[in-house]
């Protein structure tokens, strides 16, 4: 009975923990709609060989196209076209 009683407290206190952080990511996290034109900056994916003083972000680079919400393809400045979108 006892392990039973403390499987259930840890199972609601989880599910208390889960709620207050889709609460606090609602309040604080704002959605971001990208159109064909604007410009963004993209992370930089590879670190291998730097350290902690160079930027991390590359661009800027151009929006050509919006195929999802978070799918984009993007081009250089002059036009050409990144590869891995």
């Amino acid at each position: 009975m006892l392990l039973e009683e403390r499987w259930i407290r840890a199972a609601l206190r989880a599910t208390k923990y889960q709620q207050a952080l889709r609460c606090y990511h609602q309040h604080h996290v704002r959605p971001r709609s990208l159109a064909v034109g604007d410009h963004m900056l993209q992370r930089k994916l590879s670190r291998v060989g730097m350290n902690k003083l160079p930027p991390t972000w590359e661009g800027p680079y151009r929006v050509i196209e919006v195929c999802q919400p978070r799918y984009v393809r993007l081009a250089t400045e002059s036009g050409k076209e990144l590869p891995f979108p």
